[in-house]
């Protein structure tokens, strides 16, 4: 059976430009060469929230828990589509160097064959000074290909997990994001609520709910 893992970028993804002797460069695209400026530039295809699966249940979870306003507020701020955050349906051909990158890097890193990864979404963080801090969330087929909403809502908070905490371990966020989607599926089990809350509190919310309580 084939594993399908989540792969997700967030604040690494870079493009590296190499002036020579003060000289112009540029990227390859698909095999043909192309400005850094046409490189970067953003899918058309730009999602609104109604147009993403799994968001609507992701926020109606998030509003559920017992968390103090301000974290709560943290949170959904890494989830909603907004002037900082954007969220785009691609299709498998868009970026395929960081995507082959990323498809090698996990196949190694949990060692696994290549044709056993199946990649559901990447985060661009902008570092520009103009756009400092904008995020955009790039969305392939097998996202809308998965079965179920909380399937769909868990990969939704996997992208939003680096924005909480940008140095957090692979294993942190795969761990929460599994407690999150058992949570979804069982939300009446005290014990999927308990397990949730408070590996996600102690990991990703301890500066906000500190905070909230001076």
């Amino acid at each position: 059976m084939m594993l399908s893992l989540l792969i997700i970028l967030l604040a690494s993804v870079s493009f590296a430009w190499t002036g020579v002797w003060n000289g112009g460069g540029g990227l390859l695209v698909d095999g043909a060469p192309v400005t850094v400026g046409s490189a970067l530039e953003k899918p058309k295809d730009k999602l609104q929230a109604a147009q993403i699966p799994g968001l609507a249940l992701l926020v109606n979870s998030i509003h559920s828990l017992n968390l103090p306003e301000e974290a709560k507020s943290e949170v959904l701020r890494a989830i909603n589509p907004s002037a900082v955050r954007s969220y785009y349906k691609v299709s498998d051909s868009v970026y395929p160097d960081v995507r082959e990158e990323m498809v090698t890097r996990y196949s190694r890193e949990l060692g696994v064959s290549r044709d056993q990864v199946a990649l559901f979404a990447l985060t661009y963080t902008e570092n520009h000074p103009s756009q400092k801090g904008e995020r955009s969330v790039f969305l392939f087929p097998h996202f809308f290909a998965l079965k179920k909403e909380s399937e769909q809502a868990a990969v939704l908070f996997h992208e939003a997990l680096w924005q909480l905490k940008s140095f957090a371990t692979y294993q942190e966020v795969i761990r929460c994001e599994a407690l999150m989607q058992k949570y979804l599926e069982n939300p009446k089990s005290r014990e999927a609520y308990f397990n949730f809350m408070t590996y996600f509190m102690k990991n990703f919310l301890a500066n906000a709910t500190q905070k909230a309580g001076t």
